[in-house]
């Protein structure tokens, strides 16, 4: 019999990657953050990512993985029914 858990997501669930997978692909996100960095085209926003921690050189920013840890835990979770509004 499949179980839905139809009353917390009006669907049924499934996992398409493993924890460990999902790990792997934050790890490998937080390398091309620190190594290769982003592009910014705000001079507002590449003023934020500075006063962050983050360096800076003309409009790529590399932001180091603890300052993306400290953003992470300080920004609110979102869960799948407030996805759904």
């Amino acid at each position: 019999m499949l179980r839905s858990n139809y009353r917390a997501n009006r669907t049924t669930q499934f996992r398409v990657l493993s924890e460990d997978q999902v790990e792997d692909i934050h790890l490998a996100v937080l390398e091309v953050l620190e190594r290769t960095g982003i592009k910014v085209h705000s001079d507002e926003g590449l003023a934020a990512y500075r006063k962050a921690g983050a360096r800076a050189k003309g409009d790529r920013v590399w932001i180091p993985s603890c300052l993306v840890d400290l953003v992470g835990h300080k920004s609110p979770s979102v869960t799948g029914s407030q996805m759904e509004q």
